[in-house]
């Protein structure tokens, strides 16, 4: 396994919205990992495949869930990010009985939505040693998300992950990671909360129920980072400096 560490600059707000909600919808505090691998697929899809959408009718993205075991996004360990509010013309057609489909004064409505203000991010992807292509693949990466979240590529690094692992099961981070792995983690709704977000499983990229997962995610405004003991079934690996948090599992995969 290698871990592939992105580093994206942010050129507009990120905004990743929670599963089956229109426009009312709450935002992440950082994408999660079908965000993550839905940006990489992106420009390896469109270069292999060209520009489809669909995959036997799920999401194109589905075709890096043999290549990318695990995904999580974070911030440095100096940065705070901030949550606002935007006003947006939101398309709603698709919601709505087709009755209405052809009231075009009726296609679109305004919302206030969340949205996350932040200059870098990263990306981290636990990638297997088969698909180590996707390393030139992560340098296309144009957005984060919606397409409205423009985003550029400062720098990719790639390690071994069996080279990279430390024998702490203690560190600092502003990276996401599963809750099952924490013994304990920070201060709660300070340093981080817990969010239930979509995995990296087949469903969540068709039109199946979500498939979530309780992770502890930084929060906006927190100028600590998360404070985490890991349990048996995590591990923690140094890349760039950063101390990232990870499954043990996703090592053997």
């Amino acid at each position: 396994m290698y871990a592939m560490l992105v580093k994206f600059k942010i050129f507009s707000t990120i905004s990743t919205f929670t599963p089956l909600v229109s426009t009312s919808a709450d935002v992440y505090p950082l994408p999660p990992p079908t965000t993550l691998v839905g940006a990489l697929s992106y420009p390896y899809v469109k270069h292999k495949h060209g520009n489809i959408e669909t995959y036997n009718g799920t999401s194109s993205s589905i075709i890096l869930l043999n290549k990318i075991v695990y995904a999580s996004a974070g911030v440095p360990l100096d940065a705070i990010f901030t949550i606002s509010k935007a006003i947006e013309r939101t398309y709603q057609q698709v919601y709505m009985r087709k009755a209405h489909w052809k009231r075009l004064d009726m296609a679109y409505t305004i919302s206030i939505r969340p949205v996350i203000y932040i200059d870098e991010i990263y990306g981290l992807y636990i990638i297997k040693e088969e698909a180590l292509e996707l390393v030139k693949y992560a340098y296309g990466i144009i957005r984060i998300g919606r397409k409205e979240s423009l985003v550029s590529v400062n720098n990719v690094i790639i390690r071994p992950v069996n080279e990279i692992i430390v024998t702490n099961k203690r560190c600092l981070t502003k990276f996401y990671f599963p809750l099952t792995i924490a013994r304990s983690w920070g201060r709660e709704n300070i340093d981080g909360a817990v969010y239930e977000m979509p995995v990296l499983n087949v469903d969540n990229f068709s039109r199946s129920e979500p498939k979530l997962d309780k992770f502890v995610v930084p929060l906006p405004y927190s100028i600590k980072p998360i404070d985490v003991v890991l349990n048996e079934n995590g591990v923690i690996i140094k890349i760039n400096g950063l101390y990232i948090p990870i499954p043990r599992g996703v090592i053997y995969a």
